[in-house]
């Protein structure tokens, strides 16, 4: 089945071998196998019965085993340069993948001069597949590059976030370079350019580009001695081998280095740093300074420093863990709800964007109970939902309203009487709103403050407001009986937190 999905020749010798011996006759998957490619066309004629979507996933992985399996043994030969074109037409749309393939097809093209042969190959109705515009603006034979290279710019920018994990975003700088001197739509390439390098700014490539703009970075010189300056300091740390002492000498050494920069110098230097280490170093850091226009290069150490709940801890915070917000007048604490609305778009995937709003929970932990706090997260689980906001509630209910998972800290028990009862009263709303809700029903069943005995012992010896929920189905019980269990739940975890 390898060897037919990837139109590799041996599936021949294979078929030939289990025809002969008759196996075909004795193992049924071997003969459905058979069955399979005789009677499917190569590329399009493939019967999916479940759906369409498992097509799509089908096409569009085999398409990718195809250039895979093909491009291995690339040898200027005519084969793989026809197989390499059938990976493409196999599955013709946007997908991940097709960067590396436009790039490894630009590459082997010019190594093998194989352009009038593609010239060939490729019909003039098929010039519309997505980054094919690449190749063509690379191509010595194509006239009109500027129309070309302006279309790559488009597509790039179009589909940004398909190519937004670091691999890829390489492959795209790559390819801005390449015809950065052909794009005639300088705007759209200093938009798409500035997304792509952005943390790369001091890249010879990106300079290149800023030079056809006519926009060179009179500092980049500067910068790259700071980085290279910071990367020596930095020089065989190891997060896990590294002693405590030396791991503090270090922090000061790059600390002590960056606050003689100017702020300006400052904050270019902390965007174009590198290494996981060194930006969760350098966030704290910034996070620590009182510098003007400090948000977007703080966002960005957060964004690429791929935190965990777990990583925001005392080792690496010191003794700001975890009183992150001092007050109401802080001015951290702006950034800290910045934090909690990074976009999910910025983030490799989904996973790291739900990791970074957990992260960024964490340094409300003991702040929630400041007014303007309260109401902004009230404000978030109030919100109409939304994929985005389920997700960010989601956090919400189980970092700020119970106790937090890494820390053992729970913020609602620093919540007035008003507030917590306010807590509670919202997720009464949430279930009539939007029926049960197991994330929102934790909020009760773990409830350690006591301020909230009174409430919960009104609400749940009133048979008459118990009723009004027992018409809303929870994934086991009606939801008078689930609450009724949170509530008897909630009391006993507040006669603990009142022992103490």
């Amino acid at each position: 089945m390898h060897f037919g999905f990837s139109l590799d020749k041996r599936y021949d010798e294979v078929a030939a071998i289990v025809k002969e011996h008759q196996l075909d006759d004795e193992m049924y998957r071997i003969y459905d196998t058979l069955i399979f490619f005789e009677n499917t066309d190569a590329f399009y004629d493939i019967e999916i019965k479940k759906s369409e979507e498992a097509k799509e996933i089908f096409l569009r992985r085999r398409a990718f085993l195809v250039f895979f399996t093909q491009s291995q043994s690339y040898r200027g030969g005519s084969d793989n340069l026809q197989n390499w074109w059938n990976s493409i037409i196999m599955y013709p749309k946007v997908e991940d993948n097709l960067i590396t393939r436009m790039r490894w097809l630009k590459n082997n093209l010019k190594k093998y001069n194989q352009w009038n042969e593609f010239e060939a190959l490729v019909k003039d109705d098929q010039k519309d597949i997505c980054l094919l515009s690449y190749v063509y603006a690379c191509n010595p034979n194509t006239e009109d590059k500027a129309s070309h290279a302006d279309k790559l710019v488009n597509e790039l920018f179009t589909y940004k976030n398909v190519w937004k994990d670091e691999h890829k975003r390489k492959f795209a700088e790559i390819m801005l370079w390449d015809v950065r001197d052909f794009v005639s739509d300088k705007e759209a390439l200093k938009t798409t350019a500035a997304f792509y390098f952005n943390g790369n700014e001091v890249s010879k490539e990106y300079q290149d580009i800023l030079a056809v703009l006519g926009e060179q970075n009179e500092n980049v010189a500067a910068l790259r001695e700071h980085i290279a300056a910071i990367d020596q300091f930095i020089e065989g740390y190891d997060r896990f081998k590294t002693p405590a002492e030396e791991k503090a000498k270090i922090e000061k050494n790059i600390f002590d280095y960056l606050d003689g920069l100017t702020p300006e110098i400052r904050l270019e230097t902390l965007m174009n740093l590198k290494g996981r280490d060194l930006q969760r170093m350098c966030f704290v850091y910034l996070w620590r300074a009182d510098i003007e226009n400090k948000k977007e290069a703080l966002l960005h150490l957060f964004v690429n420093s791929d935190f965990s709940a777990h990583d925001i801890n005392e080792k690496l915070f010191g003794e700001d863990f975890p009183n992150f917000i001092k007050g109401e007048d802080d001015p951290n604490l702006e950034m800290a709800k910045a934090l909690f609305e990074v976009a999910p778009n910025l983030f490799d995937s989904d996973y790291s964007w739900e990791k970074s709003i957990q992260s960024a929970a964490v340094f409300f932990l003991t702040s929630a109970h400041l007014p303007s706090v309260y109401d902004y997260f009230m404000e978030k689980v109030m919100a109409p939902l939304t994929p985005a906001g389920y997700k960010k509630k989601q956090v919400i209910f189980s970092s700020i309203y119970t106790t937090q998972y890494d820390t053992k800290i729970n913020p609602s028990l620093n919540f007035s009487k008003e507030q917590i009862e306010g807590v509670l009263e919202a997720m009464i709303k949430l279930f009539l709103r939007d029926g049960g809700n197991s994330d929102a029903e934790r909020v009760i069943f773990y409830c350690q403050n006591p301020a909230a005995e009174e409430w919960i012992r009104a609400r749940m010896n009133d048979k008459t407001w118990m009723k009004q929920f027992a018409s809303i189905q929870t994934a086991y019980d009606p939801l008078d009986e689930e609450l009724e269990s949170c509530f008897e739940s909630a009391l006993e975890f507040i006669e603990e937190e009142k022992s103490k």
